[in-house]
């Protein structure tokens, strides 16, 4: 949890935020999850939070699954 954030529900809601992409798009708010996550992603890109660099000879680079 980061400053400013509740693990509280809305008093009624049953739901939480989805923790993974698979849940996000999954979610029925999906259109919120993906204008969300690309803001995110955006926002880095502006800040040059990370650089794009080769990986190390003989490491293969792979997808992550939940």
């Amino acid at each position: 949890m980061f400053v400013g954030e509740s693990s509280d529900l809305v008093p009624g809601e049953d739901e939480s935020d989805p923790w993974t992409y698979n849940e996000a798009i999954q979610d029925k708010d999906v259109d919120y999850w993906q204008t969300a996550m690309e803001a995110e992603i955006g926002s880095m890109d502006h800040n040059k939070v990370w650089e794009f660099v080769e990986p190390p000879k003989g490491i293969m680079l792979g997808y992550f699954l939940d």
